[in-house]
């Protein structure tokens, strides 16, 4: 062998080879590699798994759980029915606060009875991810609390988590019962949300500021006493809301949505027996801030059916005021308000209507169909209007003040009303 040859071989085999990812075993006896999930994480280095048997988890080193910035994976490899993470109301679940990424993984476990406040901020019972993107799949939360934002999972600066095929059950909030994002650019796909609620916006969901993505999702009976009893935007949040089905949700304003001062693209969603105890009963659209700022861009629907819901003032279906809209190929039908725009209310801004069937609607007073007020201008466009009744004006439509309608083609027919135009 040459001495080149023989120099080369020797530096293969004395060359230090890479470290091989292995797991660490995690019993809920103490008996495994490591005595407590914190502690399998503590010893385990980028690319290992954690792997958590089945069992429930309780105590100082099995909550408050941090991934200390490290990309590896911890999963229940049996699942969220049988692997259990108790905080029993002294702390959180897990916390992802050292600028984990997406190889950060949560795998497969129930959080249950999680509270936040014990530790760092107030928020994220469940989970709170502060400037962290970790991957969240197969989860569930149940009866987790935050005294602020996020009563399961709280997303805040910067935030970009993968939220998928998780389940939130019974959370609460001030803010955001199931998730809460601050700034943050969060995905939550593939999930359900029952009984979430909030003591003020987003029974299940609330977004500021935030470029969220929410698809194929289902939020049914979920609360909220203000704003957005499924989901709420606000601040000038950018998100898309794709194939979401949104079922029996309450608040005050916006029973399902509500969108505040937010740009935000719906598409493919179901809204069905949602009630508000002002207006909106299933969606309700405002354009203007807190700090008196209006916003240009419009809402856009497509796709969309909202039935049979209901609002102790106007929009039974949906309610928009002081914000632009475009609403394509969709429905809006069975819906009741107690005064105005029994499937639909629009008051100021420029809205358009294409494809879209307005039908069976009923107002207690004014617009059956539709209610235009204020200074709204609305174009419709291949649009029926039919069956519609209001218990006052205009069965099918109804301008007020100084509002304007252009209607292109459509069907407007067999609507009634006790007293002016039937039409």
């Amino acid at each position: 062998m040459s001495l080149p040859v023989r120099c080369l071989v020797f530096l293969l085999l004395s060359s230090p080879s890479p470290a091989l990812a292995r797991s660490w075993i995690v019993q809920p006896d103490s008996s495994g590699d490591a005595p407590t999930i914190q502690a399998g994480i503590d010893s385990a280095a980028a690319g290992d798994t954690v792997l958590v048997f089945p069992g429930s988890y309780t105590g100082e080193k099995n909550r408050n759980i941090s991934f200390l910035g490290k990309a590896i994976t911890v999963r229940a490899p049996a699942g969220r029915d049988s692997t259990f993470v108790d905080a029993e109301r002294l702390g959180r679940g897990f916390l992802f606060t050292s600028g984990e990424g997406a190889d950060s993984r949560l795998e497969g476990f129930t959080v249950r009875e999680g509270s936040g406040g014990s530790v760092n901020t107030s928020d994220g019972g469940g989970i709170l991810c502060f400037a962290s993107s970790p991957t969240i799949t197969g989860c569930r939360f149940t009866e987790c609390t935050a005294n602020d934002l996020g009563g399961a999972v709280h997303l805040d600066s910067g935030s970009a988590a993968t939220i998928d095929s998780c389940e939130f059950y019974d959370n609460r909030a001030r803010h955001g019962g199931g998730i809460s994002m601050l700034l943050s650019d969060g995905s939550v796909t593939n999930c359900v949300f029952e009984r979430d609620s909030a003591e003020n916006d987003g029974g299940a969901i609330r977004c500021v500021g935030s470029s969220a993505t929410i698809a194929r999702c289902a939020f049914t009976d979920c609360a909220a006493d203000d704003h957005g009893g499924g989901v709420v935007f606000e601040g000038a949040s950018m998100a898309g809301i794709t194939a979401c089905q949104f079922t029996g949700n309450r608040a005050k304003f916006g029973g399902g949505l509500s969108v505040w001062f937010s740009e935000p693209v719906v598409t493919g969603c179901v809204f069905s027996g949602c009630a508000a105890r002002e207006d909106g009963g299933a969606v309700r659209v405002e354009g203007i801030s807190a700090a008196g700022e209006s916003l240009e861009v419009a809402v856009y629907f497509e796709d969309v059916a909202i039935t049979g819901s209901h609002a102790i003032r106007s929009g039974g279906g949906l309610f928009m005021i002081d914000h632009d809209a475009v609403f394509v190929n969709g429905r809006v039908d069975s819906n009741i308000s107690e005064r105005g725009g029994g499937g639909i209310y629009v008051k100021h801004g420029s809205s358009a209507f294409a494809g879209v069937r307005v039908i069976g609607n009923t107002a207690g007073l004014d617009g059956g169909g539709i209610c235009v007020a204020g200074t709204a201008a609305i174009a419709l466009d291949d649009v029926v209007v039919a069956a519609n009744t209001s218990m006052r004006s205009g069965g099918g439509i109804c301008l007020t003040g100084a509002a304007v309608a252009t209607i292109t083609t459509g069907t407007i027919a067999r609507n009634a009303a006790d007293s002016l135009g039937g039409a």
